[in-house]
Formats: structure tokens, C-alpha cells, sequence
């Protein structure tokens, strides 16, 4: 939207501004009125409001009557999430029960099928932990139950027997290293994050900065950084193999 001096940031139709409530408030405004005429249809049923405690009442004042949900808690935000602590807490907390569930019923069907359990586990469930480890910080101590349901009721399924603790690290390695590629989620978890911020540091500064377009966005340096992100990850892994 120009016109603006909001902080914007656009993913296909899904849009977010920061900045003053004034300034979010005249963003909204022409939002509402020039995107219609582009075939977009702002929302208010589905647009959420995130400010400061102390801002609450002041935000309600000045977006009265636009139908936004403000809150001073939080929001899922394309597939993390934005807000205050507590509000981080309870939604990954959230996610980790139901990934706990899916896992055991996964476990379920290990018993009798391991190899397809097997297959499912590493290349479909997994993920959906791993998305939100590389996108909300400090999150480890919060995957212990699913980390638990992994051990307790996942491997157990499809080797047939309980695993010891030298087991549990061995499994976590590639299956180029001699494991199952099976990770401790609450080991990765801050390693991921931390990858993440490295590989999109460059386009975090483009879109602070407001950049219209990709022409700064450094591809080489980018596939540096990944290929340094690899190479970390590959230390970490011959470093546990001495461990072990």
C-alpha cells in the first residue's frame, strides 16, 4: 500500500503492517479502499489487532466500528505465531499435544507395519515440528512430551523393545551415519532456529527496509550461508558419533 509508513509485509494475499496505531489505522483505511479496486477484499472477521497491554483501550478507540479483533495476547501468523509469552507458550503447547497424539497412533500402526511407520514418521510428520522450531525461539523445554512420545512410544513400535539412552543418540544420526534419522526435537530446536535466522538474514533486512523488490536479495550469499549452516550441522553429528 503506498501511502504508508507502516512496516508491510505481504506473503500472497495474507498482509501485515507494524507501526503506530495511527499510522496502522490510515494503512487499514486505504487498504479498505483501494484494494477492491485491485480484486482484494480486506476482511475485518479475519484480521487481528496485536498491540501492548497498556495500548489496549486506546487501539479498541481508535479501530471502533472496523470489526477488527484486538488483542494484546497474540495470533497465529502464517503458521507461527505473534504475541506475548505466555501466548507463545499456550500455542506451541498446543501444537506439541496434538503432534503427541498423531505420533502414538503412529506408533500404533508401527507395531504391525514398521517400515511404513517408519517412512511416515521421517517424511511427513516430522516436519511439522520442525517448521515451527525454525520460526518461534526458545521453545526446547516445550517439546519434551513429544520428545517422549518419540522414545516411549514411537521407537519402541517399530524396533520391538524399549531403547537405551546411547540408542536414543544413535537413532537421531542420518541413515548415511549409521542411525535412523530420527532427531531429539528438543536438542534441534534451538540449532534449527538459529540456522533459520542465518539463511534469512538477507531478506529480513529487505523487508525492514521496505525494498519494493528482490533486487538486494544476495543468492550467492545466501547459498553460503546455508552451505556454513550444513557444515555446523555436520560437526555436530561426527562430534556425537565420538560421544557415542
Amino acid at each position: 500500500v503506498d501511502s504508508s509508513e507502516c512496516k508491510q509485509i505481504w506473503y500472497a494475499d495474507d498482509s501485515t503492517a507494524a507501526g503506530r496505531l495511527c499510522e496502522i489505522k490510515k494503512w487499514w483505511d486505504i487498504l479498505c479502499i483501494r484494494g477492491p479496486e485491485y480484486g482484494y477484499q480486506p476482511k475485518p472477521s479475519k484480521t487481528v489487532l496485536i498491540v501492548k497491554e497498556d495500548c489496549l483501550q486506546i487501539a479498541k478507540q481508535i479501530f471502533k466500528g472496523c470489526g477488527i479483533q484486538v488483542t494484546s495476547r497474540g495470533e497465529r501468523h502464517l503458521g507461527a505465531v505473534l504475541g506475548t509469552e505466555e501466548f507463545r507458550k499456550s500455542y506451541v503447547e498446543d501444537k506439541v499435544a496434538k503432534w503427541v497424539r498423531d505420533v502414538e497412533q503412529l506408533a500404533d500402526i508401527g507395531k504391525d507395519d514398521p517400515q511404513a511407520a517408519y517412512t511416515a514418521f521421517t517424511k511427513a510428520l516430522c516436519h511439522r515440528w520442525t517448521f515451527v522450531q525454525r520460526t518461534i525461539p526458545g521453545i526446547s523445554d516445550l517439546l519434551t512430551p513429544l520428545e517422549a512420545a518419540i522414545r516411549q512410544s514411537f521407537l519402541p513400535a517399530i524396533i520391538g523393545r524399549q531403547v537405551s539412552d546411547c540408542e536414543r543418540d544413535l537413532f537421531t544420526l542420518p541413515v548415511r551415519l549409521g542411525g535412523l534419522g530420527i532427531s531429539n526435537p528438543v536438542e534441534s530446536s534451538e540449532f534449527e532456529f538459529q540456522a533459520s535466522e542465518k539463511i534469512t538474514d538477507n531478506l529480513r533486512k529487505l523487508i525492514i527496509n521496505q525494498q519494493p523488490t528482490l533486487d538486494g536479495y544476495q543468492t550467492e550469499t545466501v547459498a553460503e550461508v546455508t552451505s556454513g549452516c550444513l557444515r555446523d550441522k555436520e560437526v555436530r553429528l561426527l562430534r556425537k558419533i565420538s560421544a557415542i
